[in-house]
């Protein structure tokens, strides 16, 4: 069963009544609504199976929650879940039929970053720090094994002898707790033999991961749902009113939902839920207005199909990071399932929903690859994917909260989300709440590799994960269910 398709089976009322709706399966009661009903006359109508989608405008759905998240990607997912594991009443709207099945969340590299290379003093850094603290507790709830969750660290790789000092600077006294080693060439060589003679030094940090971000995403799903966080999917922010000292949200739906507190984690489209906000009741000076603009950047990855393992190095294949591009450049690692993938570009785009692939810079991917790992010559590519990331103008994340009217945002997330959001959860969920004791209130357990393959179905793009079948989203997950080699 689903959490966010549950309807009522009709919905009858005389103009001035309201109307309750019981949500049921089987005798169990799922959940209650109350709608209140506006007719022109006072004539009885009866709407079969649901709220009237040919007449939106003539019932109105009212919520209450102590807090609203905006954005059901990763990071309004680990925001909603972590308030959930508070005993906070909240509620989760994301626009998609499927969570984290946007632009972001959905066409990332599942690499889990340690922060080595983020910019000292930054909100970023701290976080991704705190994220490898909170990880092992986390991992456990969602049921993840080794498995699913693999250490296999990652090679920084000067290519040429410009590149030696870029390498090195990694090793300053402010990353010591991230236990890096500089590999000298034929170090290096014994260590990845695969690698193109060319390589002149690396560093190698220790504590990067490779996962599957669908599954983690499915653990944080259950978990939230388990924490009683109500999941809205196909629910569209259309108004933001602030009134009464509260916030009312107008969706799709023809719902309007209130709340203290209201989070937008809406990802590429944070920017353009902070436009829709407006006061009923100081005028527009008493809304906080934020300080970021969505600037779209694509990310286009190329995907090998499963070789051995052994045949190219265990680590992450990074570059050293380009001062000029301003941007880590194009990684090539080896998925819990085998395959090998090459990307992402750095791509500034206008378009929020532009997914498709260029021949062009595919082919440059595949190049690269080559170059780099000269034997992945002999193998052919499979297939390719893209996500969007949120990037803005700040190099930093953009997380503000205002005290007076209690409204945060979560902007400028970028690549490293899917790394951070667990402390991004945890630092949001500060703002507006009180912490608990961490304990582990439920316990899931997420299929092997091997069973998640077994019950996956080609024609639907779906598999069993915690005793329900779900659709898989994302391209990670569905390359790696299927059983293709190059």
């Amino acid at each position: 069963m689903k959490n966010s398709i549950l309807r009522p089976i009709g919905i009858a009322a005389i103009s001035g009544y309201t109307l309750h709706a019981i949500y049921k399966q089987g005798n169990t009661v799922l959940k209650e609504n109350n709608f209140y009903l506006k007719f022109p006359n006072s004539e009885i109508k009866y709407y079969p199976f649901g709220h009237p989608k040919n007449n939106p405008s003539e019932i109105i759905s009212t919520e209450q929650a102590q807090v609203v998240v905006i954005g059901g990607g990763i990071v309004g997912l680990a925001v909603a879940r972590e308030l959930g594991s508070r005993a906070v009443p909240t509620i989760l709207i994301e626009q998609n039929s499927e969570i984290c099945s946007g632009p972001a969340s959905g066409g990332n590299s599942g690499i889990g970053a340690t922060g080595y290379d983020a910019d000292l003093g930054s909100l970023e850094r701290k976080l991704l720090i705190r994220a490898k603290e909170l990880h092992p507790k986390l991992y456990r709830e969602f049921g993840l094994s080794y498995d699913h969750v693999k250490k296999t660290g990652a090679l920084v790789i000067a290519w040429d002898e410009s590149q030696v000092k870029g390498v090195a600077k990694y090793s300053y006294p402010e990353n010591e707790q991230f236990n890096i080693n500089l590999l000298e060439r034929d170090e290096l060589l014994s260590m990845a033999p695969s690698l193109s003679p060319k390589a002149q030094k690396a560093a190698f940090i220790p504590g990067e991961v490779i996962t599957d971000p669908w599954l983690v995403y499915m653990g944080y799903q259950q978990n939230a749902v388990d924490n009683n966080v109500d999941i809205k999917m196909n629910t569209k922010v259309e108004k933001i009113d602030y009134l009464n000292n509260e916030w009312q949200i107008k969706t799709s739906n023809s719902q309007v939902i209130k709340s203290k507190n209201v989070i937008n984690c809406a990802g590429l489209w944070g920017d353009e839920i902070e436009k829709l906000k407006n006061s009923k009741e100081a005028g527009e000076e008493k809304i906080s207005k934020s300080d970021f603009n969505i600037q779209p950047k694509k990310g286009q990855f190329l995907v090998y199909g499963k070789l051995p393992a052994g045949l190219i190095p265990e680590e992450i294949i990074v570059p050293v990071y380009d001062e000029v591009k301003q941007t880590k450049g194009v990684l090539i690692w080896q998925t819990i399932y085998g395959n090998v993938i090459v990307g992402p570009t750095a791509e500034n785009i206008e378009s929020k929903t532009d997914r498709s692939n260029s021949e062009m810079v595919l082919a440059d991917l595949q190049s690269f690859a080559e170059e780099k790992i000269p034997i992945l010559k002999k193998y052919k590519p499979i297939g390719s994917y893209s996500g969007i990331r949120p990037a803005t103008e700040h190099s930093d994340y953009q997380i503000k909260h205002d005290t007076d009217t209690r409204w945060t945002y979560v902007g400028g997330i970028r690549s490293t989300g899917y790394s951070a959001s667990s402390a991004i959860g945890e630092y949001v969920a500060d703002l507006v709440s009180e912490r608990v004791e961490e304990t582990i209130k439920f316990q899931r357990k997420m299929p092997s590799l091997e069973q998640l393959t077994e019950n996956y179905d080609a024609t639907d793009q779906t598999t069993i994960v915690y005793d329900n079948r779900v659709k898989v989203t994302h391209p990670i997950s569905n390359f790696g269910f299927q059983k293709t080699k190059s």
